[in-house]
């Protein structure tokens, strides 16, 4: 486990029975949320009624409060890849694939086609910061002088990036252990 006392935007979520805690990135919009289930066994009833409505009022800093935390986390690097050739097909892109019809001129003079296309997603959490995708952001918050609330994620939670600007969700992660 690894432990930060900071100030940190906190709400509790009623209707799921949890706490949410935003950890904002330095020099941009974005910021991880933590959803922790008040009981060890309440992830479920969490992702059972996550919507992207009901996200975006959870994340809404009108339903938060700015408090001196300290906020003890495990240390977690998740990594999963996608072959997404089928959806893109199913999605209408079909003539990329093939060697007979591709048109991929704008890429190169060179005949062209995709034969394989793959996302892989990162992320891994750690004294440092956050490191996603392939870009790296350090949480920075003000100092207070208050006593801390503390705050253990010691049982499954989620792990929810957000791009504030535009409500995008860039990585979503449910961590077990």
């Amino acid at each position: 486990m690894m432990s930060q006392t900071e100030k940190f935007n906190v709400g509790a979520i009623e209707e799921i029975d949890a706490l949410i805690i935003e950890l904002p990135y330095e020099a941009n919009d974005l910021s991880m949320f933590i959803i922790l289930p008040n009981e060890t066994n309440g992830l479920q009833k969490v992702e059972d009624q996550m919507t992207q409505e009901a996200l975006m009022s959870w994340t809404s800093t009108k339903n938060m409060a700015s408090e001196k935390v300290e906020l003890q986390i495990p240390r977690f690097k998740m990594e999963k890849s996608y072959n997404l050739d089928q959806s893109l097909k199913n999605m209408g892109m079909v003539d990329a694939f093939s060697q007979q019809k591709a048109n991929l001129s704008g890429i190169s003079d060179v005949g062209q086609y995709v034969s394989k296309f793959v996302h892989k997603c990162f992320i891994e959490v750690n004294e440092e910061g956050t490191e996603a995708a392939a870009a790296t952001a350090a949480v920075i918050v003000p100092m207070s002088a208050m006593l801390p609330r503390k705050i253990v994620a010691d049982h499954p939670f989620l792990a929810i990036i957000i791009d504030i600007s535009t409500g995008v969700i860039i990585f979503h992660a449910a961590v077990y252990s």
